[in-house]
């Protein structure tokens, strides 16, 4: 064949095109094999299989253009020779390979081919998934008690008969799951969780029968049960311990130490190796156990430690923190006694407590001598409190792979719950983790307290408020705890005379009960003219110089809770509302779509700009923003670059290196909005959104642009992700928006409540918005209208 004639035949068979095409459809291919293998887990072999099969394709692809292009086959095509160039024809398939001849190509058989390879591919990789975790891996995997986390044992109390023992009666729970944990791929159920299971079936009593020791061991997910005694012997004690099969009771192997109660480090891992190899005879030949090194070498400290164990369970910080505090000067180096007196000086006290604050640096420093998932939860709560959300994805993996680890599901819900907006996560998804939390320790108080805050918060139940707020009192909740739970109580379930007292009352409750009050509920639109009352109290009674927090939830209450704009701007003027302060309110306002334009505008043309090298204040942000609207370029352009700037500034001077890169997080998305804000002036509204969604954790504003933004490129499911974001605080005007969204989506029951909870927070609002309310209550009547006559 001439040169020429072959480069007529590239030309005919349009090679390059065929190419070109081929390699665009194996690059998403590729990216959607890697972005499903990482959500769904797929097994490792599907990388490399697809990479074959592309390979293969190619070939397949390029011969098929080929072949498609010859002289011949569109001879052989007009007499029915062949097959077409888009038939399958699987007869003649039949046919060629009968005769031991390869089939004629086809551009039908070759994608057909393609779709078929790569439906058995995923198909088997779905298999694997599904036998390997029970299709667990296809639900949302903050909630997935996952079962490829490792085979659990559950080391239940043991009897202990002698003088002094019965600190270990809980003791050996707690050294025996610490040292276990993670040998040999075994995972030592949590021990809040095991005794918080045995307290409910057993109580005080020392030997259940085999059949209960069993059901509890079953109630925490365990495969196996360690049962054993310790026993006073002579100078010295003794460790018994048997291994059961949770499901049939059966002993797979039993075991026995001796010695000093001061080699009790020694008694401990040696018990480990024994009870290790019942179930893995040849791991244990392998393994080496050291309590000491994630404890202390220091029998005195173990022991106030392990007592310190029990207040905590108990909620009983304050008998807890000096147990711990006394561990701590037998040995400072006692990494899990700094790690437990942190948590409980969080509970005792609160988070930003310096007593806490001291503690947890110093359990930082021995962070490599704490077991594996107590590392795992200091670094996590470490790096949130300095604003690192990404250590969300962390937190559920560690959920993942202690699923029976309450304190892990409880620093997850409580991360939903303070920071849930941001990531974004709603409600809902707040509310079903801290189900996990309670299921695992129902007993434990302070676990309650947030499961009782969301009875009020999620469609408020007061049959459901009042039972879990009779759960908190049986589980000995602190007398500083149940009275501000018990005003929230009363403002939002109370009759009419029940409310007005404790409105009457307000004025002698102790401020800082108000606002706890403020703190745990009255969130619900419904609620919000009590919040205002409750807000009002303190309001009219601090001095002039402490109103700003009062003035911003009094503003936040009645513009976006109520829909009271007139009255809400009315406090801007009071003297405690600096410049700033007030352009700041006014912007977030018109960011969240409320119709403060003029006054917005006007307050940004008379303020004077100051930026300061290392900080880009509210004015500045918003005059940005308004001047991106306008089309003022000039202006636009120089506060944007002054942003870069303190972004460039930041990331090689900070000024507090231990928050450089939460600060730089923070920058880096203030940056990212005032770019997208840009992008939507010029109209490109889809590299607006594109650049919105770089932001790491948006805030309140900037989430709210990404809802208007995709509602105005009609994408409706894109703004429903967004606006359900807003159930902190009292962003109520979000429903009247997501009711809209959920008529977009075809979800009319969806669309009915939320312009039902817009309604009641907005019903009256003032007139210049009363319009919103109008139009909310007839889609409201339509939808009724609509879903009786459907019957749903």
């Amino acid at each position: 064949m001439s040169g020429d004639s072959v480069w007529h035949r590239i030309k005919k068979a349009r090679l390059v095109q065929v190419l070109i095409g081929y390699l665009a459809a194996s690059w998403i291919i590729l990216q959607l094999v890697d972005t499903l293998g990482g959500t769904f887990e797929l097994p490792e072999w599907v990388g490399p299989v697809t990479l074959i099969l592309l390979v293969v394709g190619f070939l397949i692809v390029m011969a098929t253009a080929w072949v498609q292009s010859h002289p011949v086959t569109e001879r052989l095509e007009s007499r029915d020779k062949v097959p077409g160039s888009w038939e399958v024809a699987p007869g003649e398939i039949k046919e060629a390979l009968s005769a031991g001849k390869l089939p004629h190509l086809t551009w039908a058989r070759a994608l057909l081919g393609g779709v078929v390879a790569f439906s058995v591919m995923f198909g088997l990789a779905g298999l694997y998934v599904v036998i390997k975790d029970r299709g667990e891996s296809f639900a949302p995997t903050e909630l997935v008690a996952s079962d490829d986390a490792a085979p659990a044992l559950a080391v239940l109390p043991f009897s202990v008969r002698g003088e002094g023992l019965d600190i270990w009666r809980e003791g050996m729970v707690d050294a025996l799951s610490a040292n276990l944990d993670g040998a040999a791929d075994l995972r030592a159920i949590d021990s809040r969780t095991v005794l918080a299971r045995w307290r409910d079936a057993v109580g005080e009593e020392e030997a259940p029968d085999l059949a209960t020791a069993m059901n509890v061991a079953q109630a925490t997910g365990a495969r196996w049960a360690l049962l054993g005694s310790v026993i006073s012997s002579g100078s010295g004690v003794r460790l018994s311990a048997d291994v059961h099969d949770v499901g049939t009771g059966e002993v797979l192997g039993d075991a026995q130490v001796e010695g000093s109660q001061d080699s009790i480090f020694v008694l401990v891992d040696e018990l480990s190796i024994e009870v290790l190899r019942s179930l893995y005879s040849d791991a244990a030949s392998q393994s080496s156990f050291d309590l000491a090194r994630i404890t202390t070498h220091s029998v005195p400290a173990l022991k106030l430690y392990l007592e310190g164990e029990a207040a905590s369970r108990r909620g009983d910080f304050d008998a807890a923190i000096p147990l711990y505090q006394r561990a701590i000067e037998q040995d400072s180096t006692f990494g899990l006694a700094h790690f437990r007196l942190y948590d409980s000086f969080g509970w005792a006290e609160s988070i930003s407590s310096p007593a806490r604050r001291d503690a947890l640096n110093r359990a930082r420093q021995f962070a490599d001598q704490l077991p594996a998932r107590e590392a795992l939860l200091l670094r996590a709560d470490y790096e949130l409190s300095r604003g690192n959300l990404a250590m969300i994805d962390s937190m559920r993996m560690t959920v993942r792979r202690y699923p029976d680890d309450a304190e892990a599901w409880y620093q997850l819900a409580d991360a939903y719950l303070h920071s849930g907006p941001r990531i974004p996560v709603t409600l809902e998804e707040v509310e079903e983790t801290f189900a996990r939390v309670v299921e695992l320790d129902p007993n434990f108080a302070p676990y309650l307290i947030h499961w009782v805050d969301l009875a009020m918060w999620l469609d408020p139940d007061s049959a459901k408020a009042a039972a879990r707020m009779e759960q908190l009192v049986r589980a000995g909740a602190g007398s500083s705890t149940i009275p501000p739970m018990q005003v929230v109580f009363d403002l939002s379930f109370g009759d009419s005379t029940t409310r007005a007292a404790r409105l009457e009352e307000l004025p002698s409750i102790p401020r800082e009960d108000r606002y706890r009050v403020l703190s745990e509920g009255l969130y619900h639109g419904r609620f919000a003219p009590m919040r205002e009352a409750v807000i009002l109290s303190i309001y009219e009674e601090v001095p002039t110089d402490e109103r700003r927090g009062a003035i911003n939830r009094l503003y936040q209450n009645l513009v976006y809770g109520q829909g009271k704009l007139e009255g809400g701007l009315g406090y801007l003027a009071d003297p405690a509302v600096d410049e700033t302060q007030s352009i700041c309110r006014l912007g977030d306002a018109y960011s969240l779509g409320l119709p403060v334009k003029d006054e917005l505008t006007a307050a940004l043309d008379s303020v004077t700009l100051e930026l300061e090298p290392r900080f880009f204040n509210c004015p500045a942000f918003y005059k940005a923003l308004v001047a991106a609207e306008r089309g003022d370029w000039t202006t636009y352009e120089s506060l944007l670059q002054q942003a870069r700037d303190m972004l460039n500034l930041w990331e090689t001077e900070p000024p507090n290196p231990e928050f450089q890169d939460n600060a730089i997080r923070n920058i880096t998305d203030l940056v990212h909005f005032l770019e997208a804000q840009g992008h939507r002036g010029r109209g490109d509204l889809e590299e607006a959104v594109a650049t919105l969604e770089q932001m790491a954790r948006p805030n309140d504003v900037e989430r709210w642009w990404m809802a208007r933004l995709y509602m105005e490129l009609d994408r409706p499911e894109k703004a429903e992700r967004y606006l359900r974001s807003f159930w902190w605080r009292e962003y109520h005007h979000a429903s009247y928006y997501l009711g809209k969204v959920y008529e977009d989506l075809g979800q009319p029951e969806q669309a009915r409540d939320a312009y039902q909870d817009f309604v009641e927070a907005w019903v009256n609002a003032d007139p210049e918005l009363q319009p919103m309310v109008e139009e909310a209550k007839q889609a409201l009547a339509r939808l009724m209208d609509n879903l009786e006559t459907s019957g749903s």
